[in-house]
């Protein structure tokens, strides 16, 4: 997408949120544009808080062309930076399950930000486990951590949802060269019992420990969904004991979908849902950490995104940083865009 000169993005209501009302005054990276999943620009609010026109549906985009003539799940884009004269590269990958029940990883490359794309997945995540095969990330490592240099590629996914009884894992795989081939590695996060593990996500911290965060429902009925995490110190080979990110007090609520960036100042930036709280469900929360490796009370909520017109996204946020440096900062996009 490019943005036209002179556009405004609104302040973000914060509902009480220190660290976001710091950010608003420090610079307009976290004043977040509403945006489709469509990738229109729909509903940035004005300074006034006057209630904007209904959006628009945007037409087809010129060029378009679709990757995939079956099921594709939780596409995930990212730009190289850490592979000498391949940065600048787009990777894209997603589950699919060519074969029926075993999923499969689908990677695909562009090299000219993302006009065209490779017409075949240029590598294939094949996991001899992976029935039931969901909810992927794709992530590069921007420095080296145990064993794996900077720029290894680290895929991973929740194994195991599709049969009664199943203990799930979310296994880890690593490529060496740029997505075109891949090996197993290890499982960050292994049931205790049939409660689910989804929606992995790494990051980094600023001492540079690999971070997996991911949903957990093994805890039930104390809590329907967590948002957890675990630590590894030898680059994903070991994972240290699970830590609670956000685990409301209500039983009801399920937080989920972890998204994590760094940002321009060496903070980091957690994005989620929340779904089971009376009058925004599955509405996105976000809360930010100094180090990437503590992230607050986990009893605290996070603080809701809301614009000042009122509007807030619902399901499956997703936050991205502009690799130029540019002061726009962060986007943030959502699957609804729900009015107050």
């Amino acid at each position: 997408m490019r943005w036209r000169r002179g556009f405004r993005l609104p302040v973000i209501g914060t509902e009480s949120y220190p660290v976001m009302r710091r950010l608003n005054s420090m610079s307009p990276f976290l004043r977040l544009c509403s945006l489709l999943v469509l990738g229109a620009v729909a509903g940035c609010a004005n300074s006034g808080g006057a209630e904007p026109p209904p959006p628009k549906v945007p037409p087809p985009v010129e060029g378009g062309a679709r990757l995939s003539s079956g099921t594709a799940l939780y596409p995930r884009v990212i730009r190289l930076e850490h592979n000498g004269t391949a940065n600048g590269r787009l990777l894209l990958s997603y589950v699919t399950f060519p074969g029926g029940a075993y999923g499969e990883g689908h990677i695909f490359e562009s090299v000219d930000d993302g006009l065209t794309w490779s017409t075949l997945p240029i590598g294939i995540v094949r996991d001899t486990s992976a029935r039931g095969l969901c909810c992927s990330t794709l992530y590069e490592l921007p420095v080296a951590a145990g064993a794996l240099p900077a720029g290894t590629l680290l895929w991973a996914a929740s194994v195991g949802q599709d049969q009664s009884g199943r203990r799930m894992a979310l296994r880890v795989w690593t490529s060496a060269d740029r997505g075109h081939t891949w090996t197993y590695l290890s499982s960050c996060a292994n049931a205790p019992n049939t409660g689910g593990l989804w929606e992995p996500e790494f990051s980094v911290t600023a001492d540079g420990r690999l971070v997996c965060h991911y949903s957990d429902e093994t805890l039930q009925p104390t809590y329907s969904q967590i948002i957890a995490r675990v630590e590894s110190t030898d680059g994903g080979a070991t994972w240290g004991p699970r830590t609670l990110t956000v685990a409301s007090a209500n039983p009801a609520h399920r937080p989920g979908m972890p998204i994590v960036r760094r940002i321009s100042d060496g903070s980091y930036v957690m994005t989620y849902e929340i779904c089971g709280v009376a009058g925004a469900n599955c509405a996105t929360y976000v809360r930010a950490s100094s180090d990437g490796a503590s992230w607050g009370d986990s009893s605290s909520l996070g603080n809701r995104i809301v614009s000042t017109a009122g509007h807030y996204f619902a399901h499956a946020p997703v936050v991205a940083v502009r690799p130029d440096g540019s002061t726009s900062g962060l986007l943030l996009v959502g699957q609804l865009l729900q009015d107050s």
